[in-house]
């Protein structure tokens, strides 16, 4: 489990949606609840096109310690073990 899995998991094939499902329940301890899909999503696509600074709105009900209900993407990232899904191709 870690980094090597999350690779295999985005070299894939499936769907962002489901690797990030996979991703959150199979492959972080403690799982990720699911509602974080669309932030990371959020975050993914922030990175990709270079705007990691940009934040990202958390779902209804959860909040970060640091930075309540707005996190930047590259915190999104981090937190999440996200850099597995970002494009190298940028």
């Amino acid at each position: 489990m870690g980094y090597a899995t999350a690779i295999g998991i985005a070299e894939s094939g499936l769907d962002l949606d489901l690797q990030l499902q996979w991703h959150f329940t199979s492959n972080c301890y403690p799982p990720i609840p699911l509602m974080m899909i669309a932030p990371a999503k959020a975050a993914i696509a922030l990175a990709e096109n270079g705007e990691s600074d940009k934040m990202v709105q958390m779902p209804d009900g959860a909040e970060h310690r640091k930075y309540g209900s707005q996190v930047p993407a590259w915190v999104m990232i981090q937190s999440l073990h996200l850099e597995a899904f970002i494009s190298a191709e940028q």
